[in-house]
């Protein structure tokens, strides 16, 4: 059963009665000065010209009640953080690129029923999905690390169509939920062939400007400024670095990439309740086939958790967290905006907005008399708890991995994922357990355990025992492909006695078995199962969280990284062109994964083979000649054998092919200063 939640039964948009809210202006301002030492103390560490920047806003009853800034959007050149500072939004972007799509649906362009390959014909075997499925994340496409499987360039609006146009559905649109950044990259694209328009320039001309959004735009948009903007650091060794100095951006957005103010969202916070149908959609639940809500709407979760009716959203990058929480029953948001890593151990801006809105409502909100909690289940006996120890296997949060699962004394479940993330729970229901630090529910029967974070399912694991005994893998060694991983190559071999794959990037890993027929790496995430087929021969099923199972099938294609590498490591540059030219003349019997020679060639720079590095770079562009990535590494190749000049001819290359590439034009000017 779900956990009991009491849901406040007002409608979206519907204020209290003016009687029932303490309005901005009513505010006690000895009950406000204590409110904000509170929230102040916060942000203590970061108040400082040694400090990253974090900007903060409260609103109550649709006004600016609190507003203020700490640390340095420019900790080297010593620039305050204001208020007019822009931060990277990262994933609050999502909410953006959907009021571009509403907008488009009250201008009777589009329809939010209408398939997605009406305007994205490429996708043929997407038929079934529908607009409001990538805005609600219940498209089933599959998720961003289906990439990682193949050899897919990576970066641009062609390549997410190249990539999504091999695949097919993970399961039947409108019916799970998925987080998936992928979700709304296609909807940018959707956008910009309905309007005619890139994204950025139409959230600029539909949005940023008739809202008087002066510090919102996208790093190559319109409005893009280096000016009065704060940038993101991470600490290391206790001093913060400066990770976003160079300004590298993709021009694939929609997921992320957009910068904004807490001066400009306060804006945004007021647009949030305006008449139109646009700003109306904003504050509707999805709905699953079933017609039940998702708590998942416009790019937003839609909460009803702790006896508040929330609409909220985060983000979160290397050096950013960020989130906006509206609570429409009050008129009030709060907005939180960081640019490091300094919160992300402790869920960042996410858990800082739980303990700002707990003094807000402590403060303004009217008090109510508690409601008695009635306990309607029973306490699992301590022995039931300790059978659950042990080891898991499944999906979670579109990542397939095992799970070891150890019980306490005290009856406290400690979950133990590969990346070295614990989650505690304890018993809150006849089946069910929660965190009290993450917004999830588990629960737990027979069966497996079930994630779910209200109606949004985020995964299921089952136990299952290691086997010790090796299978019976000497007829499945060889070389696999699959048209859905762009026929990249993924070779199994034995090794020291082990199952050994290598990736298509050229990373092996050894396979331990997980069940009676699935083998995989823990620590990297990657699984197989064995498969018969009806003709008798037994294939590779390769199983990946958030993608369908792949089949892949054996082929006589050879992986061409480990050739060359061997070349490098006997001969040197000129043996690895001979083994290349070689190669090149017999192209159909090898693959020439752009990841793998990008690793490789980094690889070589880093062990100081700058030579190598650069012909392994070369090769790729021969290769790979309309691929950003693939002259941005030369050009990288060509610097560090100090040839300036081919640098430069590499980078307006790019720029031919991408004028967006920020990189590029910020690299041009550098070395074109250099030269002076």
């Amino acid at each position: 059963m779900l956990v009991k939640i009491r849901l406040l039964n007002l409608v979206i948009g519907l204020l209290m009665p003016i009687s029932h809210v303490v309005t901005a202006q009513q505010i006690n301002k000895k009950e406000a000065d204590a409110s904000w030492k509170e929230i102040d103390s916060l942000f203590s560490e970061l108040d400082n010209t040694n400090s990253p920047g974090v900007s903060l806003a409260i609103t109550w009853d649709h006004q600016p009640v609190y507003i203020k800034s700490y640390g340095m959007a420019d900790i080297e050149n010593k620039v305050k953080v204001t208020k007019e500072t822009a931060f990277n939004l990262a994933s609050i972007t999502k909410q953006f690129t959907a009021y571009a799509v509403l907008l488009l649906a009250e201008q009777g362009k589009l329809s939010m029923d209408d398939p997605i390959n009406r305007y994205l014909p490429e996708l043929s075997s997407f038929s079934e999905v529908k607009i409001r499925h990538l805005v609600n994340q219940t498209s089933g496409i599959p998720g961003e690390k289906i990439a990682s499987y193949g050899s897919f360039p990576r970066g641009g609006k062609t390549d997410i169509i190249k990539l999504y146009g091999a695949q097919s559905l993970v399961n039947q649109p409108g019916t799970r939920w998925a987080y998936n950044n992928n979700n709304y990259n296609l909807l940018s694209l959707i956008v910009e062939r309905v309007s005619g328009k890139p994204l950025p320039d139409f959230l600029s001309e539909e949005v940023f400007i008739p809202m008087g959004m002066k510090q919102s735009y996208f790093p190559f948009g319109p409005g893009a400024t280096k000016e009065n903007r704060a940038y993101g650091y991470i600490k290391r060794n206790d001093k913060f670095v400066n990770v976003d100095r160079n300004d590298v951006f993709s021009s694939l957005v929609g997921a992320g990439g957009m910068y904004s103010s807490v001066s400009d969202l306060i804006r945004w916070d007021k647009a949030f309740y305006d008449k139109n149908y646009a700003a109306k959609q904003r504050r509707i639940d999805g709905k699953y086939l079933s017609g039940e809500d998702v708590s998942y709407g416009a790019g937003v979760n839609v909460s009803h958790k702790k006896d508040v009716f929330s609409i909220e959203h985060g983000g979160t990058s290397g050096a950013t967290s960020t989130y906006i929480a509206q609570y429409p029953d009050y008129g009030a948001s709060i907005i939180i905006l960081v640019a490091s890593n300094y919160f992300h151990s402790s869920q960042g801006a996410k858990k800082l907005t739980n303990q700002i809105r707990q003094e807000l409502f402590k403060r303004f909100k009217p008090s109510s008399k508690p409601k008695e909690d009635i306990r309607s289940w029973t306490t699992w006996p301590l022995e039931k708890v300790k059978s659950i120890a042990g080891v898991w296997f499944g999906e979670i949060n579109g990542t397939l991995q095992q799970v070891d699962v150890e019980v306490s004394d005290s009856s406290i479940i400690k979950l133990k994922f590969y990346d070295g993330f614990n989650v505690h729970l304890h018993q809150i229901g006849t089946d069910t357990f929660g965190s009290q630090v993450f917004d999830i529910q588990v629960y737990i029967n027979n069966n497996g355990m079930r994630f779910l974070d209200e109606k949004k399912v985020l995964g299921f694991i089952e136990k299952t025992t290691n086997i010790k005994t090796h299978l019976p893998f000497g007829r499945l060694l060889g070389n696999y492909t699959s048209l859905a991983l762009n026929n990249s190559v993924w070779a199994f071999s034995i090794q020291d006695e082990a199952l050994v794959v290598t990736k298509p990037s050229g990373q092996s890993m050894k396979l331990e078995p997980i069940s009676t027929n699935i083998v995989g790496n823990t620590k990297n995430n990657i699984y197989f199962e064995q498969m018969v087929l009806h003709n008798g021969k037994k294939t590779w099923i390769l199983l990946g969280g958030q993608i369908p199972k792949i089949q892949l099938q054996e082929t006589n294609i050879q992986q061409a990284i480990p050739l060359i590498t061997a070349a490098l490591e006997s001969g040197g540059s000129e043996a690895a062109w001979n083994q290349f030219n070689t190669m090149r003349k017999q192209s159909e019997k090898f693959d020439f994964s752009e990841s793998a020679m990008n690793s490789l060639g980094y690889s070589l720079l880093r062990n100081k083979q700058p030579m190598e590095a650069l012909a392994v770079f070369q090769m790729m562009v021969e290769i790979f000649p309309a691929s950003v990535n693939a002259l941005d590494s030369m050009a990288d190749g060509l610097m560090a054998n100090d040839k300036i000049s081919d640098a430069k001819k590499a980078y307006q290359e790019i720029l031919k092919l991408d004028p967006n590439q920020s990189n590029a034009r910020l690299m041009l000017t550098k070395l074109q200063k250099a030269s002076n």
